[in-house]
């Protein structure tokens, strides 16, 4: 619901500046000196211009080897919540075969990328582990078998 709006006053205009000549630091200072009594500084040097584009272009680059380990680190946390889906249905005792399938294809990818021989023997364990369960679900005759 809107309400009236009330009545103010209009707003007044702004007093005249006195000019007292150029704008640069030497007569700015002399003119502050004058109006507030402060004592005046020595005029500062004028900015030097940015050194040009090649200098911004440098400062966006990004480190490849930064990007792949982000990559890394992303597809692990994948991983590791497909992990945790599959353990919280093993503990439900109901285990989606969509779960199952989308351990297979992040293990998949993320083998592609694995080069330590640590994280590669982890990476079998866990394909072995979705193996099993893939095989007990076509032994219940839940799911179709696998073609090879």
């Amino acid at each position: 619901m809107i309400e009236k709006v009330g009545y103010s006053k209009p707003v007044t205009s702004a007093k005249s500046v006195r000019r007292t000549g150029g704008a640069d630091g030497v007569a700015f200072a002399a003119a502050l000196s004058e109006a507030e009594g402060v004592k005046a500084t020595a005029p500062t040097a004028p900015v030097a211009a940015l050194g040009g584009i090649t200098g911004l272009i440098g400062i966006n680059e990004v480190d490849e080897g930064d990007v792949r380990k982000r990559r890394a680190v992303k597809r692990g946390r994948f991983t590791l919540e497909a992990l945790d889906q599959l353990r919280n249905a093993l503990l439900m005792g109901t285990l989606p075969l969509s779960i199952l399938r989308n351990l297979e294809k992040l293990i998949a990818e993320e083998r592609a990328e694995v080069t330590d021989p640590g994280l590669s023997a982890i990476l079998d364990d866990i394909e072995l582990r979705a193996a099993v369960e893939m095989a007990k679900l076509e032994m219940a005759g839940l799911i179709a078998p696998k073609q090879q």
